[in-house]
């Protein structure tokens, strides 16, 4: 089985829904992942998400502070507190677990369960504990860990802070669809690659440090080319799950935001930043309908 070089960007891209990473320090004239969407009646800015920060990350950029604090309405992915609902969890922990008597042990191949068992012993874990999740949940589980403790927490997240600041300012707050889908999309796509998606994943964790922190430099300036190569690259080898993780889901977006744009006032749409850039990003299909789409520059903190 052939392994890229380059960290796994569908893995990268999976946990835009739980983790993401640290911030540095910019130059004030950088731009920022920032985009400004306007028609004759309102303006709708894009930003991307980032999920997993430190406190040192807030305040954000001005630019972006400046964005918000403009709008009366701020759409999230989802709806942050319907995540963390008792159904959901359950719905999460259902999906996350075999039904029918396989078992992670039964599912992946020899090579990839010895490599999982010293990865999860070089944690810590055991890999007895996990039998019962699919190797997805696992993947997931073992980098949430090497996130965590490279001192990132999710609860300093750009969606988490924003979404608190909603909630504050008590403007109006949408999601773009539900915890459940997010779920459903999650756990029908990894039926295929289960194994090769894990032996990646623990291949390239000793990677992570240096591919996560370009990837927030790319981020932090706003270099969307340079994001984009970084999260697209790898989707090459899974059109199935490019499509409807990233086509499909932006394709259900779109009338969602151009509904904002007829009508009046500002509204900031926050989602994970692989949905903006590349070829079938948000930002692309709304200069493709036509509209003015500006990225804004960084401004000094």
């Amino acid at each position: 089985m052939r392994l890229r070089k380059k960290t796994n960007a569908f893995l990268l891209y999976l946990l835009s829904f739980i983790f993401c990473f640290q911030v540095l320090v910019y130059p004030q004239d950088s731009k920022v992942s920032l985009w400004k969407v306007t028609s004759s009646t309102s303006t709708v800015y894009l930003l991307g998400s980032i999920h997993f920060l430190t406190p040192e990350s807030y305040p954000l950029n001005p630019s972006i502070e400046d964005a918000f604090n403009e709008c009366s309405t701020a759409i999230f992915e989802m709806n942050l507190d319907e995540a963390h609902a008792p159904e959901v969890q359950s719905m999460m922990m259902m999906k996350s677990m075999f039904q029918e008597g396989e078992t992670l042990h039964s599912t992946l191949s020899e090579e990839t369960y010895v490599l999982a068992d010293s990865a999860a012993k070089k944690m810590g874990l055991s890999i007895e504990q996990f039998n019962g999740f699919k190797p997805w949940f696992f993947a997931l589980y073992l980098v949430a860990q090497k996130i965590q403790r490279m001192g990132y927490n999710p609860e300093y997240g750009v969606d988490v802070y924003l979404f608190k600041r909603a909630k504050e300012r008590e403007i109006k707050i949408e999601g773009l669809e539900t915890a459940a889908y997010q779920i459903e999309v999650l756990d029908a796509l990894v039926q295929e690659n289960q194994d090769e998606l894990l032996l990646q994943t623990i291949s390239e964790m000793d990677m992570m440090d240096r591919e996560l922190n370009d990837l927030v430099k790319a981020w932090k300036h706003g270099q969307s080319k340079k994001m984009e190569a970084i999260l697209l690259s790898s989707f090459q080898d899974y059109p199935k799950i490019y499509k409807a993780m990233l086509v499909q889901r932006n394709k259900n977006w779109m009338p969602i935001i151009e509904t904002y744009l007829n009508k009046e006032g500002k509204t900031i749409v926050i989602v994970g930043t692989a949905h903006l850039v590349g070829p079938d990003g948000l930002v692309k299909k709304l200069i493709n309908q036509g509209h003015v789409v500006v990225q804004l520059d960084g401004k000094k903190e």
